[in-house]
C-alpha cells in the first residue's frame, strides 16, 4: 500500500507496485541509485 498524504494511492505486492508508473517505482528507483552513492574523504575533521 502507498500513501501520499494520507490517501491511497497505489496497492499491491512489491513486484504489481513495480509494473506500474508511479510513486513507489519512483522510490524504489530513487533508493537504488543512493545505494551506490559514497561519501568522499575530504582529511579535514
Amino acid at each position: 500500500m502507498v500513501l501520499e498524504q494520507g490517501r491511497i494511492v497505489q496497492r499491491g505486492t512489491h513486484y504489481e507496485l513495480m509494473k506500474q508508473e508511479g510513486l513507489y517505482r519512483r522510490f524504489v528507483g530513487l533508493r537504488e541509485q543512493a545505494l551506490g552513492w559514497k561519501l568522499q574523504e575530504s582529511g579535514k575533521v
